[in-house]
């Protein structure tokens, strides 16, 4: 058994209720905004559609008739597959994450996991307290190595 299952529930309770205040939207959209403003962004949007361009013209080219849904596939897969496409884009989101390290987030957060964790506890108390999220753990980017479904 997991050492960790029994805090699944409270994890999930978590995200449930940080999502539901709408603060994972407003992160979400700051992220984004700062991901498409950056020079590297523009430049690797660039890079992408010369690929898929170039990709669209070569299967034309070969006249193999394709159905649309296995060229998106195909597309899909080569743009996947691509090592450089992947570690720009890990580096774009781990720019916006670590960014996005806001001293007001911590509490945020700690403040969820306490109004979960401890109901019947006034939010009033102003007492200082230690962080529910283990500092190792907390905000690190993890790179994604799936591929998109």
């Amino acid at each position: 058994m997991d050492k960790d299952q029994h805090l699944r529930p409270v994890v999930s309770d978590v995200i449930k209720e940080f999502k539901a205040a709408g603060h994972f939207d407003r992160l979400r959209k700051d992220c984004f905004g700062e991901i498409t403003s950056q020079p590297l962004f523009q430049n690797l949007n660039k890079n992408i559609e010369e690929y898929v361009k170039k990709f669209l013209e070569d299967q034309e080219k070969l006249g193999v008739p394709l159905r649309k849904n296995e060229i998106r596939d195909t597309l899909r897969r080569k743009l996947y597959e691509n090592l450089s496409f992947n570690q720009e884009i890990t580096n774009l989101i781990n720019q916006a994450i670590d960014s996005k390290k806001d001293p007001a987030l911590r509490p945020l957060v700690d403040s969820i996991v306490e109004k979960i964790v401890k109901p019947n506890e006034s939010e009033s108390e102003n007492k200082p307290r230690a962080s529910f999220i283990p500092e190792h753990i907390a905000f690190t980017p993890v790179a994604d190595n799936k591929p998109p479904v």
